[in-house]
């Protein structure tokens, strides 16, 4: 998996002199490619960069490689380069020399996934700015959907693992409640308007409930971890994520959500 990060990772010399983004696709030959999804979207995001931070500072906290963090640092000054103002973020550079995607729907800013994983990748670096206070304030007075919530209520959890805060702590309890009325039939959904059983791609909910059951005291809240994760992923995963269509994506929050219930105090089974 590094190796294919280190594949899509490029320079954006714009963005400073360390920074770096990850192509958002690449071909049999290495050649990358934009997305085009909805409409013409561009080569890299913050989203990626964002999530391959996070992933790599953790990494550098357990290995001390140093090579691990000087990454999650070039990728972390492409984050706060696409930093918005006022607790947002653009996504989308349209190319390698930097031009900003401003208003494209999948691009624009607002409290959506970027702004979140952005916010999480701040947090992971344990970078106590007030740029990670400004975005959670602006989260709150939002109500965007569970698996975006979900990641708001991530960096919660990461910083009050460092220091108790009561407010942060009731944000949290909030958050949780949240998540927690979005469900049906058992299974928490990723969105009042979504049918038929959630999608897994970034579904980590169950996981966040799991986590936030301790530091809240709240064994209602592992209740409905426990039960929405075997109606979401136990026959997939029994199945061996035998479906049509399969993201690796979905796979990771699958990993995710069973990881974190199984390290809940008293869970001696997980799917």
């Amino acid at each position: 998996m590094l190796r294919q990060l280190a594949a899509l990772t490029r320079p954006v010399p714009a963005a400073g002199p360390r920074a770096l983004a990850l192509a958002v696709y690449a071909g049999a030959m290495g050649e990358h490619f934009e997305a085009r999804e909805s409409g013409v979207e561009g080569v890299a995001c913050v989203d990626d960069a964002a999530r391959a931070s996070s992933l790599l500072y953790r990494l550098w906290a357990a290995t001390g490689n140093e090579a691990l963090k000087q990454w999650a640092e070039g990728l972390l000054d492409f984050v706060l380069w696409m930093y918005a103002g006022d607790g947002l973020w653009h996504n989308f550079i349209f190319d390698w020399q930097g031009a900003r995607n401003v208003d494209g729907p999948t691009s624009a800013a607002g409290i959506n996934f970027w702004q979140a994983r952005a916010t999480r990748a701040l947090v992971e670096a344990n970078l106590g700015c007030d740029v990670v206070s400004e975005a959670l304030d602006l989260a709150e007075s939002a109500s965007p959907p569970s698996d975006v919530r979900a990641v708001h209520a991530l960096s919660v959890l990461a910083l009050l693992e460092r220091e108790p805060d009561p407010r942060l702590t009731r944000r949290l309890g909030a958050w949780c409640d949240e998540l927690a009325a979005c469900r049906r039939d058992g299974m928490l959904m990723n969105s009042p308007d979504e049918r038929g059983r959630p999608h897994l791609w970034g579904h980590v909910q169950e996981a966040v409930l799991a986590d936030a059951s301790v530091v809240l005291d709240r064994a209602d809240l592992l209740h409905l971890a426990v039960t929405s994760a075997e109606a979401v992923f136990a026959e997939v995963i029994e199945s061996g994520f035998d479906l049509p269509h399969v993201h690796s994506y979905e796979v990771q929050s699958a990993i995710f959500v069973m990881d974190r219930l199984a390290d809940v105090p008293g869970r001696r089974r997980h799917v």
